[in-house]
């Protein structure tokens, strides 16, 4: 009888592990092909208009870190209401507008997660900006994230989030390329861990000229493997790149330039250190651009928002341009832990440059601002946009 129920209660608990295990894989995230083309989640809104016949005379880009809508403060995991995350999606919005860029490089955005109240953050920032076109690309989508594992009634839940671009012209060719993630994170912490990308797309900026935009979130916890993302990312720029085509490339890169008079000993993250990364040294040397708030100063510096101590979030362009001006947004009651950065260039038409063979445009009439998708001419593929994400293991005192 003994015998028995020791085989019994063996069999039940080998039962059980698998069990567990398959829920906990049926949980992690899939976000498929690590070259992945997002043209369905290119939207227009109504009433837009074709760029005109040439370039405008200057052009102001700018790149943020919106915190997915839950404002400055340390990210402590606990999920919000909707009106919340919508008060302070209006205040980005109202910032955006204020600065009035032409194109708009974001990290960190929800689409319907639970834990920014399912709100699709792009949508709503594109209809309140009234910025005409949009893409954009999810580098994080599990099933469910029971953490913080002490505290149930806030476990993240389901999630999809990402980055995205808001533009004045037409985009085309919205791509993900997946960057490797932390190979010293066990592999099930890694199943809910944020897979970092590069978004890739092209903007029409006249009727004859298109300018390549390159969208990044960086490795923010482990030097080694952002190290390895950024001679990845200049790998793809090489190969994405047509001789004498113009570029953008900006985001949080969550380094911090050589320049920097402190590299380690932060009071609000006492154990980061980047006196070994050359992240931003690297990107420097081998993509040669030009780069929005060269030099690091007090006014240069963009994190955390309210007490700025150092510099992760960077604009670069062509050589082919003219900066104009550029750098860090001092704000005095920031919407997110991150302050934006500008660059406004002067866009001179550069010689030979090459443009990507067009799509035909969507037909757009005037009416409400209600974003129109535009669809892929091949499948789009079947990624799921709606749900919530996940914290990473041991909660950060910031987010990723």
């Amino acid at each position: 009888m003994i015998k028995s129920f020791l085989v019994y209660g063996l069999v039940a608990g080998v039962v059980l592990v698998l069990l567990s295990s398959l829920a906990i894989h049926q949980m992690r995230g899939r976000i498929g092909p690590k070259d992945a083309i997002f043209n369905g989640r290119i939207s227009v809104l109504p009433g837009a208009t074709p760029p005109g016949e040439m370039a405008p005379e200057q052009l102001k880009v700018l790149t943020w870190n919106i915190h997915y809508g839950v404002g400055p403060e340390d990210d402590q995991h606990d999920r919000r209401q909707p009106d919340e995350v919508l008060d302070t999606l209006g205040r980005i919005a109202s910032a955006i507008q204020q600065m009035n860029p032409d194109i708009v490089l974001l990290q960190e955005v929800d689409f319907e997660a639970d834990r920014s109240g399912g709100v699709d953050q792009l949508e709503w920032l594109q209809r309140a900006t009234k910025m005409p076109y949009s893409a954009s690309i999810v580098t994080w989508n599990p099933r469910y994230v029971p953490f913080p594992y002490q505290d149930p009634k806030n476990w993240i839940g389901q999630v999809t989030s990402g980055q995205a671009v808001l533009s004045r012209f037409p985009l085309q060719h919205n791509r993900r390329f997946v960057l490797p993630q932390p190979v010293k994170n066990p592999f099930w912490y890694n199943w809910f861990y944020l897979h970092r990308s590069v978004q890739q797309l092209d903007v029409q900026i006249s009727a004859t000229r298109w300018i390549k935009v390159y969208n990044l979130h960086l490795e923010a916890f482990d030097g080694t493997n952002r190290a390895k993302q950024s001679r990845i990312v200049v790998q793809q720029v090489r190969n994405s790149m047509k001789p004498g085509q113009e570029m953008i490339l900006g985001g949080d890169l969550n380094a911090l330039p050589p320049e920097a008079s402190a590299h380690h000993g932060f009071s609000d993250e006492p154990d980061l250190d980047y006196r070994f990364d050359d992240t931003i040294a690297y990107l420097r040397r081998e993509l040669n651009l030009q780069e929005a708030g060269a030099g690091v100063d007090h006014s240069q510096l963009t994190f955390p928002a309210k007490r700025p101590n150092r510099r992760l979030d960077y604009l670069y362009a062509s050589n082919s341009w003219i900066v104009v001006g550029g750098g860090a947004v001092s704000q005095s009651d920031p919407p997110s832990d991150h302050l934006p950065v500008v660059m406004v260039l002067s866009t001179r038409e550069p010689m030979g440059a090459d443009r990507p063979t067009t799509q035909s445009s969507p037909d757009l009439r005037s009416g409400d601002l209600d974003p129109v998708q535009i669809k892929a001419p091949d499948p789009v593929l079947p990624e799921r946009l709606t749900g919530p994400v996940p914290a990473q293991g041991q909660p950060p005192r910031r987010s990723p």
